[in-house]
């Protein structure tokens, strides 16, 4: 709903959590930073870091919980950057502050936050902290967060060499969104059957104290 990075509150978003959901995951992909975490594995954090500004969120105990039962690797922190980390430089000396980096939970928590609403932030692993991105898709994201192609293929077009790299970043990053559809929908039947005994979250938590 938010495309790649934050651009502003989204119509539909706001429309969504102004409808007070029982819960909310905030998925997507991200980047390693710490070097145990292998391309396409599922993690969870504990805590959410919104780097340009400050903030720090959390995601909701019993789903994080949840989560682990459901083998997400669970990490204290995501960074949310406002823009993408290419070089694996870059990641290493981000390392001491978190586990990976994106560039829209932080913001979407902000908001479950302030609408009450339990969240959780849940990511695939789509580049390690080792690697370096085949090209500088901060220069192809549109308006609206999405890739242009045109973009892509002027930046094929400058640097051919980079083809075989960049079809193995890709088939590496759908390998890591079928991960992550696989474990949202295990995920959401699992907490179908866990919550559905209880009021909402806030009840479940209260009674497991």
């Amino acid at each position: 709903m938010t495309g790649v990075g934050w651009r502003g509150v989204q119509a539909g978003l706001y429309q969504l959590i102004s409808e007070k959901p029982d819960f909310c995951i905030v998925s997507g992909l991200a980047g390693g930073l710490k070097t145990q975490l292998r391309s396409g594995e599922i993690v969870a954090a504990r805590e959410i870091h919104l780097l340009s500004g400050g903030g720090k969120f959390r995601s909701r105990r019993s789903l994080l919980a949840l989560a682990q039962e459901q083998r997400a690797t669970v990490v204290d922190s995501f960074l949310t950057n406002a823009q993408i980390v290419s070089q694996s430089q870059f990641k290493r000396s981000m390392a001491e502050f978190g586990d990976v980096v994106e560039m829209e939970s932080a913001h979407i928590m902000k908001m479950l936050t302030g609408a009450q609403v339990p969240g959780i932030a849940v990511r695939a692993v789509s580049d390690t902290a080792d690697e370096d991105l085949p090209l500088d898709f901060s220069r192809a994201i549109d308006d609206h967060g999405q890739v242009s192609h045109r973009q892509l293929l002027m930046q094929i077009g400058r640097y051919p060499h980079k083809i075989p790299a960049l079809i193995k970043f890709g088939r590496r990053s759908e390998r890591a969104a079928q991960n992550l559809a696989a474990f949202l929908e295990t995920y959401i039947v699992a907490a179908e059957d866990r919550f559905t005994h209880w009021t909402n979250i806030h009840e479940l938590e209260e009674a497991t104290q």
